[in-house]
């Protein structure tokens, strides 16, 4: 089932810059991310440091998914901020994503 997350201000404006969405696209991006988006236990060596790192930087962040080029920080399920995938690690999490789709579709 869907479950409404709340889009803090900040992370819709931000939306809204860096990949031109409107707040109502926002929400479902966030809800697709906060599903279907990596978590820190899917990650492994430098995408799993860069995540634990997220997690100092942003105090009050208890859920961050990567989906896409993009890393969308939730407090809750307030989506708080979403920041691009650095360079670096762009191939890293398309591996990684592709190891855990094939791992969730062998699931069910």
């Amino acid at each position: 089932g869907i479950h409404m997350l709340r889009v803090s201000k900040h992370a819709s404006q931000r939306l809204k810059e860096r990949c031109g969405l409107k707040k109502k696209s926002v929400r479902r991006m966030a809800d697709i991310a906060f599903m279907k988006g990596m978590k820190e236990e899917d990650t492994s060596g430098q995408l799993n440091r860069f995540m634990v790192k997220l997690y100092c930087t942003n105090m009050d962040a208890n859920n961050i998914r990567i989906y896409g080029n993009y890393i969308y920080i939730f407090c809750g399920e307030t989506l708080v901020t979403v920041l691009h995938v650095p360079h670096r690690l762009k191939n890293h999490v398309n591996e990684q994503q592709k190891r855990l789709n094939r791992k969730q579709e062998e699931l069910g």
